[in-house]
């Protein structure tokens, strides 16, 4: 899966291939940060990013952001600014009386004045600017999601795109056409999907102390005793935390690579299993060969950083189900702009009437409190009791 955290500020995007990876180093901002991170790719757009134009007449979107005070110029709140959720607004996606259940209502003429500065600029129409930056904005999560997906060797293809947050799900259509991903998963609530997975989620602590040596089995004792140090440590953690040590659990790893080497392989040990330095030679070995075609028969091995995380065991939890109800029909009808410049008359449901497994044909509005669900032509939403809402483009 491919997920998006589409925000007021920032999206956060990541892969998921099996699992969530963490990754022993990252970097953030240009800056090395040596130690564990999950892999998430951090941009600046959001529902509150800034449309402007350089001096060479260049539309870009992002990364300033408008926030939430004053925010976009459709809040009413100072803000003059065209963001995204202005454009949105103009090409009707979003409904100005229906902004997080109608809390927040948007004023359709603020958000017309401010991308009809844009518009002026350009020499445009105010909805061709409006489309230009939703176009560039979905432009930017498409290129980051190619840096973690096509340029580490995934083919997003593949993948099911999961957007959330409070924009993902408006424009995740959009993202899904630019890679031909061919399906999307809407969380129940988009808005606190983020919040829920922080709730639900276990505890972790990842410790590691460099032991640059040879991976022999004179040296394997040195091992064994740095990883035990760090074992009860990360037990600790977890106490301080609340977490019995009977419900954390271990996992041992480290850090490989062969003499001369910039580089390493992050090989996981069985703890429960003795002839610890035959079985990681023998692991790097073959990892190395999958990964870069070739493995060095002659090259001495060297074990370079012991790592060990401990996690409690995640607490199960009641899982959402949608009402079992009659399927609804649509609140009312909008007229959108669609990504080609078309005007159309688009039928606008609410998601929290909608009946288990019904369809809806695209184009259409899915509203809810925490977002909109944009469903282009081509494309068909349906509800699931799990409350997920499947979204899938419709055969070629």
């Amino acid at each position: 899966a491919i997920t998006l955290d589409m925000g007021g500020t920032s999206c956060d995007i990541s892969a998921i291939i099996g699992d969530i990876i963490v990754k022993p180093d990252n970097e953030v901002a240009g800056l090395p940060l040596r130690m564990p991170s999950t892999d998430v790719k951090t941009i600046g757009a959001g529902g509150g990013s800034i449309a402007w134009v350089d001096d060479v007449g260049i539309l870009h979107v992002g990364p300033q952001s408008a926030g939430a005070v004053p925010g976009p110029a459709a809040y009413g709140k100072g803000g003059i600014n065209a963001t995204v959720t202005d454009a949105n607004l103009v090409l009707g996606r979003l409904n100005p009386n229906y902004f997080l259940g109608g809390n927040v209502p948007l004023d359709i003429d603020l958000a017309r004045e401010a991308v009809s500065k844009i518009a002026s600029v350009l020499n445009m129409s105010i909805e061709e600017a409006a489309l230009g930056v939703i176009k560039i904005s979905t432009a930017n999560m498409v290129q980051a999601i190619r840096e973690v997906t096509v340029e580490r060797g995934s083919d997003p293809r593949q993948f099911v795109l999961v957007p959330f947050g409070g924009a993902g799900a408006t424009q995740a259509v959009d993202i899904a056409d630019l890679l031909a991903i061919d399906h999307i998963l809407v969380p129940p609530f988009p808005g606190i999907t983020s919040a829920l997975g922080l709730v639900c989620t276990n505890l972790r602590v990842d410790l590691m102390r460099t032991i640059l040596m040879e991976a022999i089995i004179k040296n394997e004792e040195n091992l064994l005793s740095t990883l035990n140090e760090l074992s009860s440590e990360a037990k600790g953690r977890l106490e301080e935390q609340g977490v019995s040590t009977d419900d954390a659990r271990l996992t041992w790893i480290v850090d490989m690579r062969y003499g001369g080497q910039s580089h390493e392989l992050s090989i996981p040990l069985d703890q429960n299993v003795g002839n610890i330095t035959p079985k990681s030679v023998s692991h790097f070995e073959t990892l190395h060969e999958e990964s870069f075609g070739y493995k060095l028969d002659e090259r001495k091995v060297a074990w370079v950083t012991a790592r060990v995380v401990a996690q409690s065991i995640a607490k199960e939890y009641k899982s959402y189900k949608h009402p079992v109800q009659e399927e609804s029909a649509p609140i009312g009808k909008r007229v959108i702009i669609l990504s080609d410049g078309r005007t159309i008359e688009a039928n606008v449901y609410r998601r929290q009437n909608l009946g288990i497994e019904q369809m809806i044909l695209g184009p259409s509005i899915i509203e809810q409190v925490d977002t909109t669900t944009y469903i282009a032509p081509e494309w068909t939403a349906e509800q699931q009791a799990d409350g997920t809402l499947w979204v899938r483009r419709d055969t070629r």
